[in-house]
């Protein structure tokens, strides 16, 4: 591990540093490495069996930069393990996110059978009552990534009135999680938008996305604003 950072910089490209530093322009101790090279290195890492070693760079190793961070999250991801271990892991990372990619990019490197679910459920939980903006994130970006299905949905639209977090990337999540139940399960989210307790601005939010989706027909948008117009207050 001892040569990583200098691997991470023989990938980089100024020109996509400078657009990240836009897109995170709170976070400007980039290198500029693109995300499909950070999934490489951490797939290879894992693949050449690095045992005691990988495990000393996820728990041990300190970031300087967002990609090493990064690929700690990918490295996760990737690591094959059993589901305690994994949990253990994901609770270790979590602290250590502090930006919505970090976030994105690490729930969607995450990998579970659906006899895990479970599991990963109470686990998630937790972190969508964290009143902590990117435990929430991580929480209802899970959501997303497991979760909007038959047989959790209803549990899922409990989980947003969980919400306690009064920042924008947890809020902003919510929305996209509210959105992204909208084409599979229609009736029941504009009964929940109708019903629902969150704030304004996180059911507008849900609204915009929804009105931006390719996967809603002209008649679900309007009906989308209707509900949000009808909800009780």
């Amino acid at each position: 591990m001892k040569n990583l950072r200098k691997h991470l910089f023989s990938l980089a490209d100024e020109d996509y540093k400078n657009f990240s530093i836009k897109l995170l322009p709170e976070n400007t101790n980039m290198i500029g490495v693109r995300l499909p090279q950070l999934r490489k290195t951490a797939k290879t890492m894992v693949k050449n069996g690095l045992g005691s070693e990988l495990l000393s760079f996820i728990y041990d190793y300190e970031c300087e930069y967002f990609e090493e961070t990064m690929l700690k999250g990918m490295a996760i991801g990737a690591v094959k393990c059993g589901l305690e271990e994994k949990l253990k892991l994901i609770r270790h990372f979590v602290p250590y996110i502090d930006n919505w990619s970090v976030c994105d990019s690490f729930c969607s490197s995450l990998k579970f059978d659906k006899a895990e679910l479970p599991k990963v459920w109470d686990l998630i939980k937790e972190y969508t009552e964290s009143s902590e903006e990117f435990f929430a994130r991580f929480g209802y970006v899970s959501i997303i990534r497991f979760f909007i299905n038959e047989e959790y949905i209803d549990r899922v639209f409990e989980r947003f009135e969980a919400l306690k977090s009064p920042e924008l990337y947890a809020r902003l999540a919510v929305a996209w999680a509210i959105s992204m139940c909208f084409p599979d399960f229609e009736e029941r989210t504009l009964e929940y938008i109708r019903a629902s307790t969150l704030d304004d601005f996180t059911l507008k939010k849900a609204v915009g996305k929804i009105k931006e989706s390719y996967r809603v027909s002209s008649e679900g948008k309007q009906r989308a604003v209707k509900a949000l117009a009808e909800r009780k207050k």
